[in-house]
């Protein structure tokens, strides 16, 4: 688990490191500016024209204190976004001890004659809108054909938000201090890095509860969270999802969310659905157990005992929004009383009754941009604009944990840091990739982990098997079932 902080929140605990701990500013500023050298010279680049592009703020600064301590290898130019009297206190202390140096200032530069441009223009401080000179350097180092490397921030991409202000520079590496930022992490920020390095630079690990409200992530060696096999075991060791999904015409949902849930681990799947659907799903997945209803004869007496006999729920692919399917979703809200994942077609029918939202308490919800539209009556554009806000802002009311799905998904839970997904690649954006990871988060809460958890590590282990089916298939070419494939190498270990 790794954590990823807002500027406000990047800026605490620089100044308790300073100001408490007392590692000055200038210490740190010397540090950053030696990871950034490191950096330099193991990225591969042609390193044989350099030019510094500095600000005249800290992110100036630490551009100075680079160049003056690569100046003894690869004599850089140095380019000053101002004048000197418009630099800040440690940005003109750095500028001074850079000109002792015999670093080279110009004045003029031509930024096609580069192999290499470093961007320290705007750290985590920018939230304005890019205007006038700066602008011009931003879209000059953008055409240059250089490769470029950002100092924390690619310069005016807001450190929280992702947003671009107006233009930012396209970084190939961004050298992030500390921590990562929210604003690399979320889209279009995140496209803006580049490959994101995130270096220490001595403000201490424990420090991130100063701050307050943090985020965080997961990396590969978080898959040991991933419940395990025990010797002494059997099928009822490992939980009995309760699949509520399919309609007439649709099986496919269904098919995909069970076998999700087996592959991920579960001992027993049952699946409840339209006798048309079911027809399909038993020669398809013969593992699975198989309860159905036809139009306007549903058995919830039946549907009762499969609730109870159940550990977890995933209700809503393929569902549709029949009288069937709206009476289905009302009698599974009332009677369940373990966990449940609300997918799809349910989410559909909640927007449109909105009394069932007293019912989703305590359970997980999995929408994407345009079920939360209709459940919120947000627009799509709000909510992507500020995605952590709306995912906490709505499970925080309803007591439920929301997984927001976009390409960087969100999961919120109550009273808890938020989780920001950053695996995943864009051929998971096809028909059935969300029955996939609705069925992987059933099954690990089947498996004996709590919502929150199961909701985390089943978005993680979907997108991180999405990139290992990519890397099989071809983004192109991968379908959501290589995805629940994938999900079972894994798993494997």
């Amino acid at each position: 688990m790794k954590y990823a902080l807002s500027a406000e929140q990047m800026r605490t605990i620089d100044n308790y490191t300073s100001e408490s701990i007392g590692v000055g500013s200038a210490v740190l500023m010397e540090r950053a500016a030696l990871v950034c050298a490191e950096e330099i010279r193991s990225s591969g680049f042609d390193m044989s024209k350099i030019l510094i592009v500095c600000g005249m703020g800290n992110n100036g600064a630490d551009g100075l204190a680079l160049a003056r301590i690569i100046n003894r290898f690869y004599k850089p130019d140095v380019y000053l976004a101002g004048a000197y009297k418009q630099l800040t206190g440690l940005a003109k202390s750095q500028y001074d001890s850079a000109a002792r140096s015999r670093v080279r200032f110009v004045s003029e530069a031509d930024f096609s004659e580069y192999t290499l441009i470093i961007d320290a223009l705007f750290g985590i401080g920018l939230t304005r809108e890019l205007e006038g000179g700066m602008l011009d350097i931003v879209n000059k180092i953008n055409t240059s054909g250089a490769k470029v490397i950002s100092v924390d921030m690619p310069s005016g991409v807001d450190a929280t938000s992702g947003k671009v202000c107006g233009a930012a520079v396209n970084a190939d590496i961004t050298v992030s201090f500390a921590y990562a930022k929210l604003g690399q992490l979320l889209y279009p920020g995140a496209e803006k890095c580049g490959e994101l390095h995130v270096r220490d630079i001595g403000i201490y690990a424990d420090l991130y509860d100063k701050a307050g409200g943090y985020a965080f992530y997961y990396t590969y060696k978080d898959l040991s969270l991933i419940p395990k096999k025990r010797k002494y075991s059997n099928k009822g060791s490992y939980g009995r999802v309760l699949t509520i999904a399919g309609s007439e015409t649709m099986s496919g949902a269904a098919l995909l969310c069970a076998r999700a849930a087996y592959k991920s681990g579960s001992g027993l799947v049952e699946l409840f659905t339209h006798k048309d659907a079911g027809n399909i799903i038993k020669g398809s997945l013969p593992e699975a157990i198989v309860s159905t209803y036809t139009n306007g004869h549903v058995d919830f007496s039946r549907l009762y005992q499969s609730i109870n006999a159940s550990s977890a729920i995933v209700i809503g692919p393929g569902l549709s929004k029949s009288e069937d399917a709206k009476k289905i979703l009302r009698y599974t809200l009332e009677s369940a009383s373990c966990t449940a994942v609300i997918d799809a077609d349910a989410l559909n029918i909640i927007s449109e009754s909105p009394d069932l939202l007293h019912y989703i308490k305590g359970k997980i919800i999995t929408p994407h941009l345009g079920e939360m539209s209709r459940l919120t009556g947000k627009t799509i554009p709000e909510i992507a604009g500020d995605i952590i806000a709306t995912a906490k802002d709505f499970a925080e009311k309803h007591r439920c944990v929301c997984v927001l799905k976009d390409t960087r998904t969100v999961v919120a839970v109550p009273d808890q840091p938020v989780f920001v997904n950053i695996a995943g690649n864009p051929g998971m954006a096809k028909g059935g990739s969300g029955d996939t990871l609705a069925g992987i988060i059933a099954s690990l809460l089947s498996q004996g982990l709590d919502a929150g958890d199961a909701a985390r590590l089943g978005v993680y282990l979907h997108a991180y098997a999405g990139d290992k089916a990519a890397d099989e298939h071809g983004e192109y070419a991968m379908l959501a079932g290589d995805i629940a494939e994938a999900v079972g190498r894994i798993m494997r270990g």
